[in-house]
């Protein structure tokens, strides 16, 4: 009589003998879980609606897609690859599960930026036209944390004459410039007598209203209000001198 040579179990999956792939323990299986998990939260939180998950996993072995399978108590049986491909997935794919929210959470900078890429070179594989890096970055939350460039504040040449700040300083330097040259009763150093000649030249703008503008504007105001007493010193000191 001929003895019945039981056939020996080998797995599938890690190659080894002693079991089948529905009962593979083989630690590289949390790794392939997690691998899996992420494209999963990438698609959701890109809103890919599972393209880039299954470009991925056509980068499987069918091995790799059974024991995705398995987790769920699913068996491919005769299935085609792509029929069971997509059961695996409706079973895993889940957008409300906050499983897949924590994982993009707790991604670092350098994953973040590593998927990125990996998104932005394989999009054209699995959409109809190529995402930016950029795009991609906007969608996984990648903010630019580069500093902002100090701008150059440019300065002006020392030779540069200042104007003076207001009409009186005007007037106070016009006078301390050319003392040498101007009768005591010709020295127009009192203050009152300054406001008078500006009210005189220019009485249209009292100094409340002058008040009422912006610094800008009442800055260019006093600095014209200083060039016409500037000028008109310089006039009557002529008509001065041409009197002698």
């Amino acid at each position: 009589m001929t003895e019945i040579t039981k056939r020996v179990q080998h797995c599938s999956y890690c190659d080894e003998i002693g079991h089948a792939i529905n009962n593979c323990q083989d630690p590289q299986i949390d790794i392939l879980l997690q691998q899996f998990h992420e494209f999963i939260s990438l698609d959701i939180k890109c809103n890919f609606k599972m393209k880039y998950v299954k470009y991925n996993m056509s980068l499987f072995n069918i091995s790799e897609i059974k024991i995705l399978g398995y987790q769920y108590g699913i068996s491919m049986n005769k299935q085609s690859r792509e029929i069971f491909t997509n059961e695996v997935l409706s079973e895993y794919y889940n957008a409300h599960d906050d499983k897949y929210h924590n994982i993009i959470i707790s991604m670092n900078d350098d994953e973040l930026a590593y998927f990125a890429k990996n998104i932005s070179e394989s999009s054209k594989s699995w959409n109809s036209r190529k995402i930016s890096l950029k795009r991609v970055q906007t969608m996984l939350g990648i903010t630019n944390k580069s500093k902002p460039r100090n701008k150059n504040v440019s300065t002006k040449s020392s030779n540069t004459l200042s104007v003076p700040a207001d009409i009186s300083t005007a007037v106070s330097v016009y006078n301390t410039n050319n003392n040498e040259n101007i009768d005591d009763t010709d020295n127009l150093d009192n203050v009152d007598y300054d406001n008078n000649i500006m009210h005189l030249t220019l009485p249209i703008i009292t100094e409340d209203m002058l008040n009422e503008f912006s610094p800008l504007i009442k800055k260019s105001i006093q600095y014209i209000y200083g060039f016409i007493i500037v000028l008109f010193l310089l006039n009557f000191y002529i008509l001065h001198i041409s009197m002698r």
